[in-house]
C-alpha cells in the first residue's frame, strides 16, 4: 500500500477506535474493581480459596497454583538464557578458531 493522505486518515480513525475501546474496557475494570464479586472455589491440589471476579465474570485462579506457575516460568526463562549464552559463547569460540587459528 502506498502512502496517501486518505490512508493516513483511515489509519488514524482505526487507531482512535481501538484506543477508545481499550480505554472503555479499562474504565469498566477500574469502576468495578472495588465491587469485585467473590466466591469460594476449590482447587484440586490446594483446596479452597477465595476467587474474585472484577471484570466481566473472569475469575481468579488458585493463588498457590499461580505462584507455582510463575516460578516455573521464571526457572524455564533463566535456563533458556543460560543455554543461549552458552551457544553464543561456543559460536564465538568456533569463529575465533576458524578465522584466527586460536581462541
Amino acid at each position: 500500500m502506498y502512502w496517501t493522505a486518505n490512508n493516513t486518515a483511515t489509519s488514524r480513525q482505526r487507531i482512535s477506535k481501538w484506543v477508545d475501546m481499550a480505554l472503555k474496557s479499562t474504565a469498566d475494570f477500574l469502576k468495578n474493581y472495588g465491587n469485585a464479586k467473590t466466591e469460594t472455589r476449590k482447587c484440586t491440589e490446594h483446596g479452597e480459596y477465595l476467587a474474585k471476579s472484577v471484570f466481566r465474570n473472569i475469575w481468579t485462579d488458585c493463588p498457590i497454583c499461580g505462584k507455582l506457575k510463575a516460578a516455573k516460568e521464571a526457572v524455564e526463562y533463566a535456563e533458556r538464557l543460560v543455554s543461549e549464552l552458552k551457544q553464543d559463547e561456543m559460536s564465538k569460540t568456533h569463529w575465533a578458531i576458524r578465522h584466527c587459528g586460536t581462541v
